[in-house]
């Protein structure tokens, strides 16, 4: 009986995630790409230079130990699609791409569609240049 009751529920919240609006999901993907830049930025105060790269779902800390975000998110859509953190080689000037599926969303970003970066195939290896570090 527990195990049905569980395989209904999984099944509940599989369709409820999947039925999230593009709309929804870029909202949420602005909302990560703020926050991690809101890390970043407490994390070059400290450093004096951005990290050297970050990874999507685990912690960003610096090499002391301090934490500047405990999970970085990932791209709301689990499958086909990711954030990317570019990074200039002298760690002082950065970038955040992420694919915004709502064509209407993408009236503030410029779409980049360079080979090194890459936002998933689902976005067809095309990103959308949502936030750049201060110094950019």
């Amino acid at each position: 009986m527990v195990i049905a009751l569980l395989g209904v529920l999984a099944t509940l919240i599989l369709f409820s995630v999947r039925n999230i609006s593009p709309h929804t999901r870029d909202s949420r993907r602005k909302q990560d790409l703020d926050q991690i830049r809101n890390s970043l930025e407490m994390y070059y105060t400290d450093n004096e230079s951005y990290p050297g790269g970050i990874v999507f779902g685990d912690s960003l800390k610096d090499s002391s130990g301090k934490v500047y975000m405990q999970k970085v998110p990932l791209d709301p859509k689990p499958t086909g699609y990711n954030y990317v953190y570019d990074v200039d080689d002298s760690r002082q000037s950065y970038t955040l791409y992420a694919c915004i599926e709502d064509p209407e969303s993408r009236d503030d970003y410029t779409e980049i569609t360079d080979e090194g970066i890459n936002c998933g195939t689902s976005c067809n290896n095309h990103c959308w240049l949502p936030i750049e570090s201060p110094g950019k």
